[in-house]
């Protein structure tokens, strides 16, 4: 059976999350350390305006909806729908020129991600789960 979730993490433990940074906040830093070649930060700065075009931002990285949730430390991670073709095409992409930089990338894929938290077409956002 083809995994259902698909993320593309680093290495680097988000301490909120306590999970593997996710490759899209490590493309973020890595547009802001001002190490790229020029050629690599047009690519990179087109993949990350695609993405705030064109996938909708969670609005909640937190399982609870009581009074006050959006101050608390967001504890979720962003998983793909494998049915995101095109969003994975580009991540992808945008994992290359993270790799290229320095910082390692990882596919991680799974029929079951956590307790979901957000979800839109093409993405849900979850609270993994304690044995995984």
């Amino acid at each position: 059976m083809r995994p259902r979730y698909v993320r593309f993490a680093t290495s680097e433990i988000d301490p909120s999350s306590r999970a593997p940074t996710g490759v899209l906040q490590a493309a973020h830093r890595l547009r802001h350390s001002h190490s790229l070649s020029r050629e690599s930060a047009d690519e990179l700065a087109l993949l990350i305006e695609w993405f705030v075009a064109n996938l909708p931002e969670p609005d909640r990285f937190v399982r609870t909806k009581s009074k006050g949730f959006y101050r608390r430390d967001a504890v979720a991670i962003s998983w793909f729908k494998s049915e995101a073709t095109e969003h994975l095409s580009r991540i992808e992409a945008l994992s290359r020129i993270v790799e290229a930089n320095g910082v390692p990338v990882q596919r991680l894929a799974t029929l079951h991600p956590g307790y979901v938290v957000y979800e839109d077409a093409y993405q849900v956002v979850t609270i993994p789960f304690r044995d995984r």
